[in-house]
């Protein structure tokens, strides 16, 4: 993987906290990141909070940092914050987000926080909580009632709230924040107007709480037919694709699909894993740091899905 080692090298020392920056700030620019003045191409790797003991957090991220990565994805399973309807833990034993996050900061990692709601992240019901259709079957993931009530309650009062103070912004290591997950494998926002209200609405609402300088990304498969249904074009979103087979064709619907100089080229998932079903033989995933050079070599980011 010399593309990888090369450009760790090379942005070294962008992995220290934002607080060393009085004015901190992560942007797009010119088709590429830029992290307080600096480009940077981001080596992430994603690391799933909720399925590892508090105690070991800390081993874990330093391990990736280890590795050379200057940032980390995490989903945030809802129904791991709101078990019982009503009530939000961000502060029990393993739901402690802040604690997580602040010890990827101190690690020298950056985070792009999947924020849902719907997660997938082969967790159970996507990480939406069971109590949602406690009084029978509702429309899920769409512009459509009780569902972006329960939606706007959980992000307004429970988890944005957590959010803001570590943003990069605010001196913290957030850099990013995605909204739903693979929407164009599950909604429509080109053919469906509540599916597109409904990704209209997480955005607003994202906005809202956290502002208008934080990235807000969706993320979708790797080409123009995933993004037509899960993402918009212009700026109001960061879309990005994962798996990214064929790079180059997940750059083009990149640019496609966000406004010009705004579209640096980020595989969100670069599988160093796959799913092995019953009865089949074991998934071969050796041929995924090829796969992170080629990326790199386009002046890409990339991240690893898992890096642990």
């Amino acid at each position: 993987m010399k593309y990888f080692i090369a450009a760790v090298a090379s942005c070294a020392s962008l992995g220290a906290a934002a607080t060393a920056s009085a004015d901190p700030t992560f942007v797009i620019e010119n088709d590429t990141f830029v992290r307080n003045g600096d480009p940077v191409q981001l080596m992430s790797g994603s690391i799933h909070y909720s399925r590892v003991p508090p105690e070991y957090w800390n081993d874990r991220l330093q391990r990736l940092r280890a590795m050379g990565l200057n940032s980390i994805q995490t989903y945030v399973p809802w129904n791991w914050h709101e078990v019982d309807q009503g009530q939000f833990d961000f502060s029990s034993p393993g739901r402690n987000l802040t604690d997580f996050i602040l010890t990827a900061q101190s690690a020298g990692l950056d985070v792009i926080l999947r924020a849902g709601p719907y997660m997938c992240g082969e967790w159970e019901f996507g990480g939406l909580p069971a109590w949602l259709t406690e009084n029978g079957t509702i429309p899920l993931r769409t512009y459509a009632q009780p569902y972006v009530d329960f939606v706007q309650r959980y992000w307004e009062d429970g988890l944005l709230p957590q959010i803001k103070p570590l943003l990069f912004e605010n001196g913290g290591p957030i850099i990013m924040v995605q909204v739903e997950n693979e929407y164009g494998s599950y909604g429509d926002v080109s053919s469906n107007p509540a599916d597109a209200q409904y990704l209209q609405f997480l955005i607003d609402t994202a906005r809202n709480s956290l502002g208008n300088n934080t990235i807000l990304f969706t993320t979708d498969g790797g080409d123009t037919s995933f993004m037509s249904r899960g993402t918009f074009k212009g700026d109001s979103v960061y879309s990005v694709g994962d798996g990214c087979g064929n790079p180059q064709t997940c750059i083009d619907a990149q640019h496609e699909y966000n406004a010009p100089g705004k579209s640096p080229f980020f595989c969100s998932e670069c599988y160093t894993g796959w799913l092995t079903h019953w009865g089949e033989a074991g998934a071969n995933t050796s041929s995924s740091a090829p796969h992170v050079d080629q990326i790199l070599a386009l002046n890409g980011s990339v991240s690893l899905y898992m890096g642990t």
